[in-house]
């Protein structure tokens, strides 16, 4: 699965099971997760992402630094538009509701001052912060599946 020689970590993520990621509003899954590196000190995660056509995520306001880089498909918010190899980062702070208008991978950083990474806004009106405990829960998840499959 992961090799740990003496100066880093090699993931074969071909071999990683894909995770759902339950949606804050309590809908069935339509993205799902890939876990490959966290780090809890730093509250710094690494993840492969994978949203289904079609998929608006609720806004959410970012209280971290985030990283994406588009390998496959489509997504947008507000006036940009991220096709396969396109890079973005977005400051903390910042706030967007991305749209899927393919079917999408993408890699994913996350690098925060603290455990809480992201404010879902619902649009109940409640507000759900997502923390590293959120991550932390995906890669058990991940590691369950990986131990189930044998």
């Amino acid at each position: 699965m992961a090799v740990a020689p003496q100066v880093g970590t090699a993931v074969d993520t071909s071999k990683m099971p894909w995770v759902p990621m339950q949606p804050k509003d309590g809908s069935p899954p339509r993205s799902f997760a890939k876990i490959l590196h966290l780090d809890e000190k730093r509250n710094f995660v690494i993840m492969l992402n994978r949203t289904v056509k079609g998929t608006v995520l609720p806004s959410h306001t970012h209280l971290c630094e985030a990283i994406g880089y588009t390998l496959r498909g489509r997504w947008a918010y507000r006036d940009i538009d991220l096709g396969p190899e396109s890079f973005g980062v977005e400051p903390t702070g910042t706030e967007h509701a991305p749209e899927y208008t393919e079917d999408t991978e993408a890699l994913i950083i996350f690098l925060g001052d603290s455990p809480d990474l992201l404010k879902t806004h619902l649009p109940d009106g409640r507000t759900i912060t997502t923390t590293m405990d959120t991550f932390i829960e995906l890669r058990r998840k991940q590691e369950e599946m990986i131990a189930a499959a044998g």
